[in-house]
């Protein structure tokens, strides 16, 4: 009899622990989005459609350090050295990763001869939080 009464109750805890976890899941389901909007609430709206509501958070991400213009004289379509890395347009456009961390990248066409240079740094610090969201919708401004 003492053994149907130990399995009973591990069969108890065991429910109780499923049901826990599910309850633990819908909540968070739920909690996730929930923080977005209120997050996302205290956005401008430059930074809301360009980044993720997460993004608020600190965490590692690229960040421009250099701006580099191609002369014109210089062929794209043949390999050519920029920012120490030598490459033609196809791979500079996918981007490179440099030994030294750094990301090289041509961004836009051929013509444009624009090529950034980025670097992995804490960011998310300086989140540009605002009222100005809550401040239109109760005065009726746009």
């Amino acid at each position: 009899m003492s053994g149907t009464k130990t399995s009973q109750k591990g069969q108890k805890r065991l429910g109780s622990v499923f049901v826990n976890g599910v309850l633990v899941l819908i909540c968070l389901v739920w909690l996730i989005p929930t923080i977005g909007v209120f997050i996302t609430s205290f956005r401008n709206s430059e930074d809301i459609y360009s980044s993720g509501w997460w993004t608020v958070f600190p965490h590692r991400g690229w960040v421009k350090v250099e701006e580099i213009r191609v002369p014109e004289s210089i062929d794209v379509d043949q390999p050519f050295e920029v920012a120490g890395v030598t490459a033609d347009f196809s791979t500079l456009r996918q981007g490179i990763v440099t030994p030294d961390g750094r990301k090289i990248t041509w961004i836009g066409n051929k013509r444009s001869r624009l090529v950034i240079v980025e670097e992995k740094r804490w960011v998310g610090f300086s989140a540009r939080l605002t009222l100005d969201n809550y401040r239109d919708t109760l005065s009726g401004e746009s």
